[in-house]
This record gives structure tokens, C-alpha cells and sequence, in this order.
């Protein structure tokens, strides 16, 4: 479901089918879910002046790789807590267009001197995808950003990152916290949507996830921060970024 002549701030996360939307109205308080095989899908159905989504944005072949993925790690490690496992490397730019995981593997070993994880390159197709949706619309680049949930956690608790992990029942319950300290029926849109998608389709980290970032950018109209403080640019001009909302 869609509705119609809302301007939306959207939270976005790949699932088994496409993408998970979270949408949340600019100026009010209606909101909205679904699912769309692409992200051109959703700018053409709806008018969305600001995504944030988990997914790698902007690719290079330098050595020293993308800074936001080490500055990431570093604000998810806490004394006896870390969540810096859930941020992974992505390909090279030469790696990411590779027909195979071994020849990207090999390439970005040549390239970059790192091997490419098996997590990063089931996700290259949605990567493939974003890179070519904004080589093809660069006016939306400065409203399209990169969103780590669990970076978009931390930065809602004080900066500390979630004790527990998200496939658990305790850290179900600690993230669905801080989401209904924005949304109080959080859950109940939670339940919605795993009710209408089979879970061959949609599984209820996607619905959390693209959740955090939908209320991170909505709430950031004016306290946008990032990682790394100075973002990089790879060579086509788009930014290498994590941005989040610090709650105030």
C-alpha cells in the first residue's frame, strides 16, 4: 500500500524479494511499508525527499578502502560489547562488476590486497543496483545516504552499541525499545508487515532495520552526522559515508 500526495522520508533494507520500505511522512505522522524489487520502483511511486538505506554507496580501488567502514567498527566496540562484525567490506569498484565470486575475490585481492567476503558478494547485485541507479540519476545523490542500523542504534543509545545480538530475543527487545521511543506502535507495524509478507520474503530484522533508519532520517533534518567526520567521494563523485542521528 502507497498513499498518494505525502512528501516521505523512507528507511530502506534489502530482503530475500528486493528491498523493505519503510515510509514515514515529512510532515506529519502517517506511515507506510512495503516491499519493491528496486529502488527506481519506489522514486517512481511515491515522492521521497530524503532514503536512507543499508547498503554500500560508493566504491574504490584504494589500498587503504573506504574510511566509514573502520569508523563504524570503531563506535560499536564497547567495553565487553561489540557489534563491529556487522560491518563487512565492501568490493572494489573493478571488483564489484566481476560475473563471479572468484574472479572478484581474486580481483579484489590484486586490487585492494583484501579477499571479498561471501556476505558482501551475495549482496553485490543490490550494491550493482544502487551504484547504477545514481550514475543514472545524480540529482538524487544528495538526498540518497548510506544508514547502518546498528550504527543508527548506537547513536539512539547514547552511543553505546546494543548489548545483545538482533536475532535474539533480547536484542529484538532492546532495539524495538528505542524504536518506540519515536514510534510507540513500533511494534504493532512490525507485526503488520510480517503479516503480509511470507517470511520467503520479508524476515523481521529487514522490518527493524529499515525501521531505525527511516526515524534516523526523518529526525535529522538539521543534526545530520557521519562517518568518517570529512565523507570521501569515490571517482564518480558519490559519497563513501555513513550517516546517523544522534537523538537530539
Amino acid at each position: 500500500m502507497i498513499l498518494p500526495s505525502i512528501s516521505w522520508v523512507a528507511g530502506l533494507d534489502g530482503c530475500k524479494a528486493g528491498w523493505f520500505y519503510i515510509l514515514l511522512e515529512q510532515d506529519g505522522d502517517a506511515i507506510d511499508f512495503g516491499v519493491v524489487d528496486c529502488v527506481a520502483t519506489l522514486f517512481k511511486q511515491q515522492s521521497i525527499s530524503r532514503l536512507w538505506l543499508d547498503m554500500a554507496l560508493g566504491f574504490c580501488d584504494d589500498i587503504e578502502g573506504r574510511a566509514c567502514e573502520k569508523a563504524a567498527r570503531k563506535m560499536l566496540r564497547a567495553k565487553g560489547v561489540s557489534r563491529a562484525a556487522s560491518v563487512f567490506n565492501p568490493p572494489s569498484r573493478q571488483a564489484l562488476y566481476c560475473e563471479t565470486y572468484e574472479q572478484a575475490n581474486a580481483l579484489n585481492k590484486q586490487v585492494v590486497g583484501k579477499g571479498l567476503s561471501k556476505q558482501a558478494w551475495f549482496i553485490v547485485p543490490k550494491m550493482r543496483e544502487l551504484d547504477g541507479f545514481l550514475q543514472q540519476r545524480p540529482d538524487l545523490q544528495s538526498c540518497v545516504d548510506e544508514c547502518h542500523p546498528e550504527v543508527a542504534f548506537a547513536a539512539l543509545n547514547a552511543l553505546a552499541p546494543m548489548r545483545f545480538n538482533k536475532k535474539t530475543a533480547e536484542g529484538y527487545a532492546e532495539r524495538l525499545a528505542i524504536l518506540c521511543r519515536y514510534y510507540p506502535k513500533a511494534e504493532c507495524v512490525i507485526n503488520d508487515a510480517l503479516a503480509a509478507y511470507p517470511r520467503k520474503v520479508l524476515v523481521r530484522d529487514d522490518v527493524v532495520d529499515a525501521f531505525v533508519v527511516a526515524i534516523s532520517a526523518k529526525f535529522s533534518d538539521t543534526a545530520v552526522s557521519c562517518l568518517p567526520e570529512q565523507p570521501q567521494y569515490d571517482e564518480l563523485g558519490i559519497g563513501m559515508r555513513m550517516v546517523y542521528w544522534l537523538g537530539y
